[in-house]
């Protein structure tokens, strides 16, 4: 009777955050496949533009992931606010103070953006790759507001735990940016041909249009009370402010050494040419889809946390946790069977382009894609442990984790090991460095949590 009544526990705990995570997991998901359908059509055009338009978009999603998380603690915070007193106008000012610091998120990014040539020559990146990249990122940069202004009313949204129609307009996103990209890159469907800018300019439409759909529903829906939050857009409250910034500021800089890690990581194999650069695009966007659900599954962990702290039941905290991790490390590994099974049939949707380097890139993409098998399994952990200490409060605990396992272990290894190994040594590093972080992180959860 007690195993029975311990799994039927154990499901409800699953249920309880899988009725969160799993739309959010789709609707990241659904996001992905913008860039991915991007590098798709960049892949068309030739090797070239694939590596410069790859790294162009890794580092728009640095600096895009880097002010998503100053504006993700908002879930946490309508979340414990909604579960507590419910003051609709608390709520509606933490909405407006994650609007209006994303805002200068969004403009600080849309000047490094128009930067971006000179910083990638800087680091010693073909003066062709830069050259494109630069251009690409000027066609995109003023994408970001409304990515970023999106991402905080999702946030706004996940903290009700009323996600609403998010994962259908990000669907339907995906089949508007396919039109626009192929169209504009290509100049079919009557549309101009533009070649890789055109891809750049129809995601930052795509963005804006996503914006738009989902302020509309928000402000036409009574369950939001979101008409609230346009008269608090115009005051700041100080108070908001701090509290968002407080999980936002540390979550932000955690995702931003990890994003910059991997863009680290990039600038490293673009030493070795433009196939490694290519190949590394390729296999870092499809492990990017695996890591939509990781983030789902980490917000949806975190919000189930915040919930049990304020609850005071910690014992519930460590078992979420544990689910969490659990089902995200069965999830990664069941993926990973399948690029260890049909590698050509996971890279076979990135080899349409015909540059003169294509059978080079796919060599070494699919030894980098072995290795995605076991490297993803870390990725996952480490992202859903963010979460995890998000939801206890410890972000900025979690920020120096990170430092730590990226910089002090992962980018050192790469290093080290690129010069014996190449492309591969590179990788080894990544792996290093995002086991490091999770066992950092996982860890110091464990300790947080022990009961006394």
């Amino acid at each position: 009777m007690a195993r029975s009544s311990n799994l039927s526990r154990v499901i409800a705990d699953a249920r309880h955050i899988l009725e969160l995570a799993v739309p959010l997991a789709l609707t990241q998901l659904a996001q992905v496949a913008i860039s991915t359908t991007s590098i798709i059509v960049l892949g068309l055009l030739g090797s070239a533009e694939l590596a410069a338009g790859g790294l162009a978009i890794g580092l728009f999603n640095l600096l895009r992931t880097m002010g998503v998380g100053l504006a993700v603690g908002t879930a946490n915070l309508v979340a414990e606010e909604a579960r507590s007193t419910g003051d609709a106008g608390k709520i509606a000012r933490y909405a407006a103070a994650s609007l209006q610091i994303s805002t200068l998120a969004g403009l600080v990014a849309m000047a490094v953006m128009t930067q971006a040539e000179p910083l990638l020559l800087m680091f010693g990146q073909d003066a062709d790759v830069a050259r494109r990249a630069g251009i690409y990122l000027l066609a995109t940069c003023w994408g970001i507001l409304p990515c970023l202004w999106f991402n905080a009313l999702r946030s706004f949204a996940v903290g009700l735990r009323k996600p609403g129609p998010v994962l259908a307009i990000t669907v339907a996103s995906i089949a508007l940016n396919a039109i626009l990209a192929y169209g504009l890159a290509t100049g079919r469907f009557g549309l101009p041909r533009l070649g890789a800018p055109g891809v750049a300019f129809a995601a930052a439409l795509v963005h804006l249009a996503s914006l738009a759909a989902l302020s509309i529903h928000l402000l036409r829906t009574p369950g939001y009370d979101a008409s609230s939050v346009v008269p608090a857009l115009l005051r700041i409250d100080t108070q908001a402010w701090r509290r968002t910034l407080a999980l936002g500021v540390p979550t932000s800089a955690a995702y931003g050494s990890e994003a910059a890690f991997t863009v680290a990581i990039a600038l490293l194999m673009g030493t070795f040419g433009e196939a490694a650069l290519a190949a590394h695009n390729i296999v870092n966007q499809v492990i990017y889809i695996a890591f939509m659900l990781a983030i789902g599954l980490s917000h949806g962990t975190s919000v189930a946390i915040s919930e049990a702290q304020g609850l005071g039941q910690n014992q519930l905290k460590r078992r979420y946790g544990a689910i969490g991790v659990g089902i995200g490390i069965a999830a990664m590994a069941i993926i990973g069977v399948g690029y260890i099974l049909a590698p050509q049939l996971v890279l076979s949707i990135f080899a349409a382009g015909t540059g003169s380097g294509t059978t080079e890139t796919m060599r070494i993409a699919a030894q980098l894609l072995a290795m995605a098998a076991i490297l993803q399994l870390f990725d996952c952990s480490q992202n859903v442990g963010v979460g995890l200490m998000r939801g206890l409060g410890r972000a900025r605990r979690t920020l120096g984790l990170t430092l730590v396992g990226y910089w002090l272990v992962g980018f050192p290894v790469a290093v080290a090991l690129s010069y014996p190994l190449g492309p591969t040594g590179v990788w080894w590093g990544l792996c290093a460095g995002l086991a490091a972080t999770a066992i950092l992180i996982l860890s110091s959860f464990e300790r947080l949590t022990r009961s006394r």
